[in-house]
């Protein structure tokens, strides 16, 4: 049973209703009178084959369309979009449309995705009509954030993970900020299998073919980012055309010279975020295909930016990473420390663990990344924050704020490092806890927005000023930091169990 209510967001239902067909659903649309001023019911007829309902009475010939029989005979009810006036009006039983007496008949499981102006969105009478229908039992489909209808920018737009992003110009959502989100939403899934979460990959990667970000022929990372979640499906489901496109743009890569790296065959990541965008893909393509090229490629790749380029961004005697060339030293913060951006090194820091996941400990290339890893562990310890949280720039008084998605990429990091054994548990338990503490304490907000979340950028000063209320530019890839960071203390804290 799918509602449709008066929402601009309404044509959007043919989209759902292609989508279900395509799964098997039998489809019948209940909509209200105020949708149909948003889109015709012969449109929505044609899609389900189907009549449309829409009134108490039957136009054609004055029988009764029964909300009972429909209440027994949907197997799920889905309201998309759902207006603010819909919301309250099945918050409170008032039962004056053929939708809402549906609604109040439906012996299934009922799902309402929301979709309205952000001032509408925020106001408390919808968030109490929402908190209502939760507890009733409801199944609430957050909004995304994006350029609404009315020229605002916010909460409120009908979630679809196949829609372009719109963050000042439009973006296809297989780029890297939305890859992360993917990363850990995978993540979560590991540990509570919820079908929503797969379907909602799927249907993610499904539309972009299982392909990198501008197709084959790239040989930049962050358009690559993507290709980690569509391997990890592989690895759950199989399917060759998950892995297929990849492996073909990696193969690609391998033999490809960058003409603004003096033509060098493995200088391409020539900054660290990089790293975390693009290696671990190369170890699961190994992990997949048994083909040790890939891994060799990615280690190549790994030390040229560690060791060479700019005279190597990292810095063993400190254990700490530079952004880019333009950071090394002697470049520094006003207060004349050293730049370490904590996400930049934060990337980093994930990616060796997510390679090393991929290798047996007794690997040699597995001893080269753990003594990486050791490094910044040691590094990072000594230069937390007492609140748990890590300042955008790790060892300078310059911005000394809490910052959310270095944090829970550190915190990502030593938990995995408890758990398998390479970190001290008592060094470094106290600090995974302070980390998540903080981080659920000073950055969760009720509604689940994430303050204090540095926006996209280079270096410590992108997106200041940082506040438990402000919101960055993209929101997606803070949230895939965050289930990362949260995973992981999670199985930590529950692995004796």
């Amino acid at each position: 049973m799918l509602g449709i209510t008066g929402s601009i967001a309404a044509y959007k239902a043919c989209l759902l209703i292609r989508q279900l067909i395509k799964r098997g659903a039998e489809v019948q649309v209940v909509i209200t009178p105020a949708g149909k001023e948003f889109i015709t019911p012969i449109t929505l007829s044609a899609l389900t084959h189907k009549p449309v309902i829409s009134e108490f009475f039957s136009q054609r010939d004055g029988t009764w369309n029964s909300h009972v029989d429909l209440g027994l005979w949907a197997d799920a009810m889905v309201v998309a979009p759902c207006t603010a006036s819909t919301l309250g009006k099945m918050a409170h039983g008032i039962a004056d449309n053929m939708l809402i007496t549906t609604y109040l008949s439906m012996k299934a499981p009922v799902f309402i995705a929301p979709a309205m102006d952000l001032d509408m969105y925020r106001h408390p009478s919808t968030q109490a009509n929402m908190k209502t229908l939760l507890s009733y039992g409801n199944h609430i489909i957050e909004p995304e954030s994006g350029f609404l209808a009315s020229g605002l920018e916010g909460k409120g737009r009908y979630a679809d993970p196949t829609l372009p992003t719109m963050v000042k110009r439009s973006r296809t959502s297989n780029l890297w900020t939305r890859a992360v989100y993917y990363e850990g939403l995978m993540a979560l899934y590991e540990i509570d299998p919820d079908a929503r979460y797969a379907d909602y990959t799927d249907r993610w990667a499904a539309s972009h073919q299982w392909t990198p970000r501008y197709g084959v022929t790239t040989c930049n990372a962050d358009d690559q980012c993507c290709g980690q979640t569509y391997l990890m499906r592989y690895l759950q489901v199989g399917g060759d055309e998950k892995i297929s496109k990849v492996r073909e743009n990696l193969d690609l890569q391998m033999k490809t010279y960058n003409p603004k790296a003096n033509n060098a065959l493995y200088g391409w990541w020539t900054w660290i975020d990089a790293i975390q965008m693009a290696m671990p893909l190369y170890f699961q393509m190994t992990a997949i295909t048994h083909d040790q090229r890939y891994q060799q490629h990615a280690m190549m790749m790994y030390r040229w930016s560690r060791n060479m380029l700019a005279g190597g961004l990292f810095n063993a005697k400190d254990g700490l990473w530079w952004r880019d060339a333009d950071y090394v030293a002697p470049y520094h913060e006003p207060d004349g420390k050293p730049c370490y951006w904590s996400r930049g090194n934060g990337w980093v820091y994930a990616a060796l663990v997510r390679c090393m996941q991929q290798v047996s400990p007794k690997d040699k290339v597995y001893k080269e990344l753990k003594k990486d890893f050791l490094a910044m562990s040691r590094a990072l310890l000594n230069c937390q924050r007492e609140d748990g949280f890590w300042n955008p720039s790790l060892v300078s008084t310059h911005y000394a704020i809490p910052e959310t998605s270095g944090t829970a990429l550190f915190l990502y990091g030593m938990a995995w490092g408890i758990r398998h054994g390479l970190l001290d548990e008592g060094k470094y338990e106290p600090a995974c806890r302070r980390a998540w503490q903080g981080m659920v304490q000073q950055a969760v907000h009720k509604d689940g927005f994430l303050g204090w979340m540095q926006g996209t950028g280079k270096d410590p000063s992108a997106g200041q000023p940082l506040s438990y209320d402000r919101v960055p530019d993209f929101e997606d890839y803070g949230t895939g930091c965050f289930l990362l960071g949260g995973v992981e203390y999670y199985r930590m804290i529950t692995r004796d169990e």
